[in-house]
């Protein structure tokens, strides 16, 4: 399956909820077309989410970790076809 030129904005977070906001509040939306968190970590306050449009939002039922969180994230954007960046 070949990518679509889509740009996709992937974040996991674990208990960093200033850092978070943080990071949320410098992503150009307007630029992106989809925007994906995963949360590996205590569900954070709806508040914390208000205005950011994310796409899809992951809440990992217990910490998995940093490697299988973003294992779930890049599983997630290939069926919309966002293509992993390659260095």
């Amino acid at each position: 399956m070949a990518a679509t030129g889509k740009i996709g904005v992937g974040i996991v977070t674990h208990n960093r909820e200033t850092a978070f906001r943080t990071c949320l509040a410098s992503i150009p939306r307007h630029k992106i077309d989809v925007l994906y968190v995963v949360n590996d970590a205590t569900p954070y306050a709806p508040d914390v989410y208000e205005g950011s449009n994310i796409s899809e939002l992951i809440q990992n039922p217990v910490n998995l970790g940093v490697g299988k969180s973003k294992n779930i994230l890049l599983k997630s954007l290939i069926p919309i076809r966002i293509a992993p960046l390659k260095y």
